[in-house]
């Protein structure tokens, strides 16, 4: 299986490796690894998939700063969810670049507003980082 990883933090986008451990379907993967791997793979999948479902709902504020959903109604959206295939990961692409482009961009923001202080040359790396990443996705 090919498998895209960026890291912005230093800065290496787009990069893949191919893993042949992983198995490209279901029973390729239980042939690899067992089923009791695959179920422990999955719960765990699974689990944090409802733990994000509530967490969501948690962090949902309006514009005073208060809670949308009171903690009863999250907990019951995470009873309630439901395992469904999700949808395909894209892997490398733009997006990587744009959370890379926002980091920096708070970043600089914060240093010219004071309100963070960046060493010169980070600060001239970062904007030149941002230049470059502008260039890349316009």
């Amino acid at each position: 299986m090919k498998i895209s990883v960026s890291s912005p933090k230093s800065q290496r986008l787009g990069l893949e490796f191919e893993n042949k451990n992983i198995g490209e379907n279901f029973d390729e993967a239980v042939a690899l690894v067992g089923k009791e791997v695959m179920y422990s793979l999955y719960a765990d999948a699974a689990i944090i998939r409802g733990q994000s479902v509530v967490r969501l709902k948690l962090d949902k504020l309006d514009e005073a700063g208060k809670p949308l959903f009171t903690a009863e109604e999250a907990l019951k959206a995470g009873a309630a969810y439901k395992p469904v295939l999700a949808a395909p990961r894209t892997g490398g692409g733009r997006k990587p670049a744009k959370s890379e482009l926002d980091q920096l961009v708070e970043k600089v923001k914060a240093h010219k507003a004071g309100t963070a202080v960046m060493p010169d040359a980070d600060y001239k790396a970062a904007r030149a980082r941002i230049k470059e990443l502008l260039e890349g996705i316009v």
